[in-house]
C-alpha cells in the first residue's frame, strides 16, 4: 500500500488518462442500494452502461422514476485508497466485452504507482540549480575585477 500522506492535496485530486473509473451507487425502488465500478469516458456513457449492466444481470430497468444513480469519479487519490475499484471496473469492462478499455485499465495500476513514484522523489529533491544564472554571475563578477 502507498502511503497517501506523502502526496500533496492539489495531486491528490488529480485526473488520469481516460477511460474514467467511476463508483456507482444506484438506490432502486424494489432492491436495496448497489454499488459498482464502471469504466467509462464520460459520466453519461458510465450512466448507459450501469442501465446495461442491472438489465442484463439483475433484469431491472433503471429510469428516473424509479431509481437514483449517483456517479464518483476516480482522482489519483481513489486509486490508492480504493486499489480493487480499478480491479472490478476492468472486470465489468471484460464481461461487456470492451477489449480497448481492458486493455487500458490493465496499466493504469502501473501508471498510478510510477505517477506517486516520480511525486514523492520531486518531493525529496533540492530545488534545481540554475547553473546558467550562476555563470553569467560569475561571468559578471570577473568582468568587474578585471
Amino acid at each position: 500500500m502507498i502511503d497517501t500522506t506523502a502526496i500533496p492535496a492539489n495531486l491528490y485530486d488529480a485526473s488520469l488518462p481516460l477511460p474514467n473509473v467511476y463508483f456507482v451507487t444506484v438506490n432502486h425502488v424494489t432492491s436495496a442500494p448497489q454499488t459498482l465500478y464502471i469504466a467509462a469516458d464520460s459520466s453519461g456513457a458510465a450512466v448507459q452502461k450501469v442501465r446495461r449492466h442491472f438489465r442484463e444481470h439483475h433484469h431491472l430497468a433503471l429510469y428516473r422514476g424509479n431509481c437514483d444513480i449517483k456517479l464518483r469519479r476516480f482522482r489519483l487519490g481513489d486509486y490508492l485508497e480504493c486499489p480493487q475499484g480499478l480491479q472490478e471496473a476492468g472486470e465489468a469492462a471484460a464481461m461487456a466485452h470492451e477489449r480497448d478499455t481492458v486493455a487500458k485499465l490493465a496499466t493504469r495500476q502501473k501508471e498510478v504507482q510510477e505517477l506517486v513514484a516520480d511525486l514523492t522523489t520531486r518531493q525529496k529533491e533540492p530545488a534545481s540549480t540554475d547553473w546558467a544564472q550562476i555563470e553569467q554571475e560569475l561571468a559578471e563578477q570577473l568582468r568587474q575585477v578585471g
